[in-house]
């Protein structure tokens, strides 16, 4: 197994991912093990190793007479995996990253519409109307849990960009199943790019008060990739009645 992000595992305060080079799918392993633990180094490296060891062996002709060499310490990454559940990992953070992707394309929203006071109570608001309200690809309700909407900003807001990609590419991925539901359903460079693009546009605007800027200077630095253009305008019937109902509870 090859680690191609070295910021995968590191717990500094900044992180970049670049994607030169990358194919779409280890492009979309690094998005999604970022996405899934943007604070946790050690858990990032287990997910890791799970995911490069999926990639493998789909690659891999496994009735053939071939021996599969692996150190030490990759078995020890699997096994503690395996341990701990990461393969759940990500299928367990999608709710919470969908709310903080939710609430950065509302504040994006809101900037390039106008719309007064553009703050994060009123983003924390639409995510909480529309995502929470919607169903998942198994036609249930999607659950709060015990995280609030402002919980879910606190923890993935370094990764918002990323979320908000991934809710713009309105992928329908199960993410309980295996590696190859996720290859199916995500390119990971366009994902990249999508971010990128993003977070570009966000760094030109700002919330009214105090006037912070959208994304924290802690936000994953994505390298590598080209920006794309991405129209918000799907959401607007959505988030203006969402807005309606803003301070009357």
């Amino acid at each position: 197994m090859v680690i191609h992000n070295d910021d995968l595992h590191k717990t500094t305060s900044q992180h970049t991912l670049n994607f030169k080079g990358l194919d779409e799918i280890t492009a979309l392993f690094d998005c999604l093990i970022f996405m899934t633990h943007p604070d946790d180094g050690h858990r990032r490296k287990l997910l890791s190793a799970w995911c490069q060891t999926g990639k493998f062996l789909r690659e891999t002709d496994l009735l053939a007479d071939e021996d599969v060499v692996m150190s030490k310490q990759e078995l020890a990454l699997l096994f503690e995996g395996g341990t701990v559940g990461v393969a759940r990992d990500i299928s367990n953070a999608q709710s919470g990253g969908v709310a903080a992707g939710m609430v950065l394309i509302a504040l994006l929203w809101m900037g390039e519409n106008e719309i007064s006071d553009p703050g994060l109570l009123k983003a924390y608001h639409i995510a909480e109307k529309i995502h929470f309200r919607a169903k998942d690809q198994h036609n249930k309700y999607i659950s709060k849990g015990n995280k609030s909407v402002r919980n879910n900003w606190k923890e993935f807001q370094n990764v918002a960009h990323l979320w908000a990609a991934f809710v713009l590419l309105g992928t329908e991925a199960d993410f309980r199943d295996e590696i190859d539901g996720v290859k199916c359903s995500l390119n990971g460079t366009e994902l990249a790019s999508l971010a990128l693009s993003l977070q570009v546009h966000a760094s030109k605007l700002s919330r009214p008060r105090p006037g912070m800027p959208l994304l924290p200077s802690t936000a994953v630095k994505i390298e590598g990739v080209s920006t794309r253009s991405f129209n918000l305008s799907k959401f607007s019937e959505q988030f203006r009645k969402a807005l309606e109902t803003y301070g009357s509870h």
